[in-house]
């Protein structure tokens, strides 16, 4: 798609309980991708005992999973390899089948669940 807004939805008529919706305008194109181009999913969706099991658990692996946040630890200031400062958070989540998890998150992240 181009030549269109992203606004937040405030004012009626609201056709979706959502805080955002698109404004289309006489010059907005919208093309058909073919399915070879476009990635339907963009996420990786892993179990806990998968994760579990992958090889060097203390790499950093880039997956999606779905857990509650059930506990979580005070933030921390810490510094990067770089200098950078930020911040870090642990986080214990849970699946509904009631495998645990720790997952420590980094910097803007950490602002979100505090």
């Amino acid at each position: 798609m181009q030549n269109f807004v992203i606004q937040r939805n405030l004012k009626p008529p609201r056709t979706t309980p959502h805080q955002y919706k698109l404004s289309f305008y006489a010059k907005t194109e919208v093309r058909t991708l073919a399915s070879t181009i476009f990635q339907f999913s963009r996420f990786r969706f892993v179990p806990f005992p998968e994760i579990e099991a992958m090889p060097g658990q203390n790499d950093r692996f880039q997956i999606d999973c779905i857990g509650y946040v059930v506990a979580k630890e005070d933030p921390k200031d810490m510094v990067t390899k770089t200098g950078q400062q930020t911040r870090c958070m642990s986080v214990f989540l849970e699946d509904l089948e009631g495998n645990k998890m720790k997952c420590t998150i980094f910097g803007d992240l950490v602002g979100t669940l505090v």
